[in-house]
């Protein structure tokens, strides 16, 4: 989807012309991720991890992305941030939360 919305968006605005202020070519539209999703560079750096990290963790299914094609793997920042909290590991004296 994300594939088809850009190649519109280029065929709708030829190479050279403006959209939002900047020049729309192939490389600016190839380069656009929706806001708040990240490609599989700015995941790992995110997390904080490498991508052989990253790709394991999508195999064992402790991450949740989006495919968008074969080559094409989107992480939403929100989800990436919600399973790093579920790897905290909590100290043994941390009594918050306790009555």
């Amino acid at each position: 989807m994300v594939r088809l919305v850009q190649v519109a968006e280029l065929m709708e605005f030829g190479a050279g012309e403006t959209k939002g202020g900047r020049a729309m070519t192939t490389s600016n539209v190839n380069s656009h991720v929706i806001e708040g999703y990240l490609r599989r560079e700015q995941a790992a750096a995110f997390c904080g991890v490498s991508l052989r990290t990253l790709a394991q963790w999508q195999r064992d299914h402790l991450i949740p992305f989006v495919k968008v094609s074969h080559r094409v793997c989107l992480f939403k920042k929100a989800d990436l941030q919600r399973s790093l909290d579920r790897f905290t590991v909590k100290a043994a004296g941390d009594i918050r939360g306790s009555a």
